[in-house]
């Protein structure tokens, strides 16, 4: 059963980061703007079901850390490991990946592709209609933005917020969806 479950984690995990690539190879990546961004500034964990075409939902989670200085994503295994580190330093733009499980050694283009994406939508301006590459298209009864639409036609939708940022939203493809929840 355990090597079963870590070959479905990482089955899925990969189709995803493939789905990924492909909506990413171009992706602009403005500055941050601090203190107007759906995220504010702390630590966040999020609980996702991650589903790829005509396979099973995949539960997963990650974390998502952000300062003034840097902003990082972990993506967490089976038994909340970590199965990977991005951590992006924002006065010299630099990307550093970290893994820790060997499997992914060779996924860490796709990971990085991920990664380019969720930036957009995490540093993105609450404020703005238009940023880099991801526009908003419906605002909620308060102004604050529900749906964003983005290159290759991916779209976040918010499904709730609390304190003005993101508790509950969804990333949706043609190829996959994630439902993505903050958890305590």
């Amino acid at each position: 059963f355990k090597g079963i479950m870590r070959e479905n984690f990482f089955k899925t995990l990969f189709a995803t980061y493939l789905a990924l690539l492909a909506l990413t190879s171009c992706v602009h990546r403005p500055p941050p703007r601090h203190g107007d961004t759906l995220f504010p500034i702390g630590t966040f964990k999020h609980s996702l079901l991650v589903k790829v075409e005509d396979k099973p939902p995949y539960p997963a989670s990650g974390v998502l850390a952000q300062d003034t200085q840097s902003l990082k994503v972990f993506l967490l295994g089976p038994m909340n490991v970590t199965a990977a580190k991005i951590t992006e330093t924002f006065s010299d733009e630099s990307v550093k990946i970290e893994n820790h499980i060997p499997q992914l050694e060779d996924y860490e283009d796709y990971i990085l592709s991920f990664y380019e994406v969720l930036r957009s939508f995490v540093l993105y301006p609450r404020h703005e209609d238009k940023w880099g590459n991801l526009y908003v298209t419906e605002h909620d009864a308060n102004g604050l933005p529900t749906v964003f639409v983005g290159p290759y036609k991916i779209h976040f939708i918010i499904t709730e917020y609390k304190n003005n940022h993101p508790i509950k939203f969804r990333i949706v493809h043609p190829k996959f969806t994630a439902s993505v929840e903050e958890t305590p």
